[in-house]
């Protein structure tokens, strides 16, 4: 999981001008879509647990249809989470390794001579 104050941080420092276009528009992608699960849809099963009326026996069957409903709602967006980070993870991996080929590379044409 990405750290909001590890995000916050390395948006301030100016170190995101030192990652390659690609990687930077991955990770903000995922980081975007993670916040807006802690701040939308974990709150919203919260608000349901925490409300009064969720409590109530006479209510009992529609309290657990909304929740599964929420749930499922959860499930589905941390598969896509899951697909985010992985689709980083990859990213960076497919960056790095061709940046270092590149600079490999442009080491040989001096070690070569």
């Amino acid at each position: 999981m990405l750290i909001s104050s590890a995000w916050e941080t390395s948006k301030e420092t100016g170190i995101f001008s030192e990652f390659d276009y690609e990687i930077l528009q991955s990770i903000t992608r995922t980081y975007d879509f993670q916040k807006a699960l802690t701040d939308n849809t974990v709150p919203k099963i919260m608000d349901t647990y925490f409300s009064k009326d969720s409590h109530r026996m006479d209510e009992i069957d529609l309290t657990i249809k909304v929740f599964y409903l929420q749930m499922y709602q959860l499930y589905g967006h941390e598969l896509v989470l899951i697909s985010f980070y992985e689709e980083s993870i990859n990213t960076i991996k497919e960056k790095t390794h061709l940046n270092t080929k590149i600079y490999v590379d442009s080491l040989r044409q001096y070690v070569d001579k």
